[in-house]
């Protein structure tokens, strides 16, 4: 039997990233394409109604995403409820699929495992998890990010 993994859509080389661009990450790639599954790609940020491209966003108070935290764009503006939507979608996706496990892309405010942004726009990171990351882990699956296959 195959093996599902849901994969962060930006490193497979697809243009879902805030700049419009992708992130294709070799590593990532080389393993789908050596191992007999089925990829689901899923962007969050896309899944929440954001625009591709957007105004970049992070996660405000410098610890990643826990319950009652907000996410601002660059502008000052609340896309708290984005972030909140997009993970929600994704978990329904996860619960859908049943993924062996996922993997996500770091320093995301949406997919970051490990680390994310402080939330100041300096480009500091800190260590914590994104929105979609969060309610994944709590409803159960196994994520990795691309640093960490």
């Amino acid at each position: 039997m195959k093996k599902v993994i849901m994969v962060s859509a930006c490193l497979l080389g697809l243009p879902t990233r805030y700049d419009g661009k992708s992130k294709p990450n070799e590593k990532v790639l080389n393993f789908l394409k050596s191992e007999d599954v089925v990829v689901v790609p899923f962007c969050p940020e896309q899944l929440g109604g954001l625009p591709t491209p957007r105004v970049p966003s992070e996660i405000q108070g410098g610890k990643g995403w826990k319950e009652g935290a907000k996410v601002l764009n660059e502008k000052g503006e609340d896309v708290t409820e984005n972030f909140y939507l997009g993970a929600e979608i994704s978990v329904k996706i996860a619960q859908f699929s049943n993924p062996d496990f996922i993997i996500m892309k770091e320093r995301s405010p949406s997919c970051g495992v490990n680390y994310v942004y402080d939330g100041t726009f300096s480009k500091k990171v800190v260590s914590g998890m994104g929105a979609a990351v969060y309610y994944l882990k709590k409803a159960g699956y196994r994520i990795i990010s691309e640093e960490d296959l």
